[in-house]
Formats: C-alpha cells, structure tokens, sequence
C-alpha cells in the first residue's frame, strides 16, 4: 500500500512544523505507523511519499459491516452504527471512510470538534476523501465560524472532484444562509456551469442575488 500527500497539506493536517527534513520523516513514519507496520518515508519536492509493506483492504465481511453502520445512520441510529465503526477501524483503522462516516456522526451529535479529530485521520488516510474535505469545511464553518479555513477544505475538495455540482450547490447554499453571499454565489455559479438547470442551483443563486441587491442599495 502507497499513498502520496502534498507536503503542505500534511504540515497543516497535522501540525508538523519542523523544517529539519530527517526530523519531518521521522514525525511522519511515528504518525502513520499501525498495527506493527512502520512505513518508508520519503520526500520528493513537493510530495510525501508513504510506502507500506502489507496492503491491509477491506473483506467482503467488512463492507456488510460498513454498508450496515450507513444503514443505521440514515436510521439517524447513531449509537449502533458508531459501535459497527469502532470495530471496524480498531481491525483496519487505515481505511479512509470508515473515520468519514464516524465523524459524520459526531457532526450529526453537535460534537464538533471530536468530529474534526476523527476528520484528521480520514484525510490523513486519503486526503482526496470529498466527502471527508467538506465535512472538515463545514467543522470549520459552522463550528469555528473560520470561514476562510472552511473555504480551503472546500475548494481541496472541488479540485478532487470538479463537477460534483451537487457539493458545489450545498457549500453555496450554506455560505448564503449564513450571509456569506458572495462566496456562496460564486460555488452556485460554478455548479450551474457544470449542469445548466440545475434547479437547486438557480433556486439559491436567484435568492442570494436578491439579498445581495437588497444590500446594495
């Protein structure tokens, strides 16, 4: 198993701030270091790569189980679902989703920043986890009311998946309910360029551009 993270996004992620490189690769093989497995680090310019020798994928077994903790949570059965998932990363704590669903549930609980601890493990194991990026944001957001942290999350998970029109409406229509109608103007615009129509889109983007004329006057 191989994994391979921007070196900025790993410094800020986990608050490494040494320059000393033997230092930042020793902080790095300490920190993904599991189950006995000690990774080789290297830096390549820009990139960390992580290189582990054993690949340690879900069974068939383990995604029955997964597929049974996101039917508990759409149940909003968050207290069976969160023992499913415990049990799941305590056998594989390197898969990236298995910590997206848990913080999803303790975002869902208002427990905000327990939410963003798991949340570092998520992206921590896969730092292109849409899902795990926009949540972060809206930990950020909604929680620390740090808007422009929040943006960051939320852009890192658009150039993951740029037309995902659907994450692009819903972080629009957040900024706009929260007064932030220029930003969230500009994620609706983007969402509307990549699915013309789209009537949640339009919808947000013609109420937000209202308010903002009203406030311009």
């Amino acid at each position: 198993m191989a994994l391979t993270v921007n070196i900025s996004f790993l410094r800020n992620l986990l608050n490494i701030n040494t320059e000393n490189e033997d230092e930042l690769i020793h902080k790095i093989k300490t920190y993904y270091t599991y189950q006995n497995q000690i990774p080789v680090v290297s830096i390549h310019k820009n990139e960390v790569n992580i290189q582990f020798a054993e690949s340690n994928l879900p069974t068939k077994a383990d995604e029955q189980k997964f597929n049974k903790a996101v039917s508990l949570c759409n149940q909003q059965n968050w207290e069976k679902a969160e023992s499913i998932l415990n049990q799941l990363i305590a056998d594989k704590p390197n898969i990236s989703e298995y910590h997206r669903l848990l913080a999803q549930i303790h975002f869902e609980k208002n427990d905000l920043n327990k939410a963003k601890d798991i949340l570092i493990d998520a992206l921590k194991w896969d730092n292109k986890n849409t899902y795990a990026l926009i949540l972060m944001g809206n930990v950020y957001y909604y929680g620390d009311k740090d808007i422009n942290t929040a943006l960051e999350f939320w852009n890192q998970a658009l150039r993951s998946d740029a037309n995902d029109h659907i994450s692009l409406t819903n972080i629009g229509s957040s900024l706009c309910k929260e007064g932030n109608l220029k930003e969230g103007i500009n994620f609706l615009e983007e969402a509307l360029q990549i699915k013309p129509g789209y009537s949640n889109a339009f919808q947000s983007g013609a109420l937000a551009c209202s308010r903002l004329k009203e406030m311009d006057k």
